[in-house]
């Protein structure tokens, strides 16, 4: 880690104070438009960890969701997504924390190999232009100035984000990955 970057009790102290923020854009998708089949339970993944967020943060002075699911009242289309993250990225400071988290359906695009996340508004045969890439998110993030940065990804195909950043540390018994870059202090997930 470099050390400008504050340590984890630092950004806590700082998270307490009010002097960073915690800002959360969390997005789950049950129904889809055809041929995708809908899911059961990403939307309340959803808002189960937001549910759990809320409480656990509650001594923060400054968070703020930003929540897109099924009838939330931001719908988890691309338009909503992806000005919900270049918000994010625009206004988050050296000393903010940046949580992203997506529960749905992953796709890789057949000729580039390129992981998409499906929103609600999304075409398989059109994902350059429906789907979010998580290679825009990621270069979001890239962009941003937060010193800490939580990316979890509920979806198939996740764990191509490997081949977005590079290296992971992936088990073949339960599907998980981790990527963590220290320079950043970015961490992702993958399910």
């Amino acid at each position: 880690m470099r050390r400008d970057t504050p340590t984890f009790n630092e950004t806590l102290n700082q998270l307490k104070a009010g002097s960073a923020k915690l800002w959360m854009l969390l997005v789950g998708v049950n129904q889809y438009q055809k041929p995708w089949n809908s899911l059961d339970y990403a939307v309340a993944d959803c808002q189960g960890l937001k549910e759990a967020l809320e409480k656990a943060t509650e001594q923060f002075k400054n968070r703020e969701f930003l929540v897109h699911h099924d009838g939330a009242n931001l719908p988890p289309r691309l338009d909503n997504v992806l000005e919900s993250l270049q918000q994010i990225a625009s206004k988050a400071n050296s000393l903010d924390v940046i949580l992203f988290y997506f529960a749905g359906h992953g796709k890789i695009e057949k000729g580039s190999q390129e992981p998409f996340l499906c929103l609600a508004d999304t075409q398989p045969g059109n994902l350059f232009n429906t789907g979010l890439a998580l290679d825009e998110v990621l270069q979001q993030f890239r962009d941003c100035s937060a010193c800490k940065q939580l990316v979890l990804l509920d979806a198939c195909h996740s764990g191509g984000i490997i081949s977005v950043l590079g290296k992971t540390r992936a088990t073949e018994k339960n599907h998980f990955g981790a990527i963590y870059t220290p320079d950043r202090d970015f961490l992702a997930l993958l399910h």
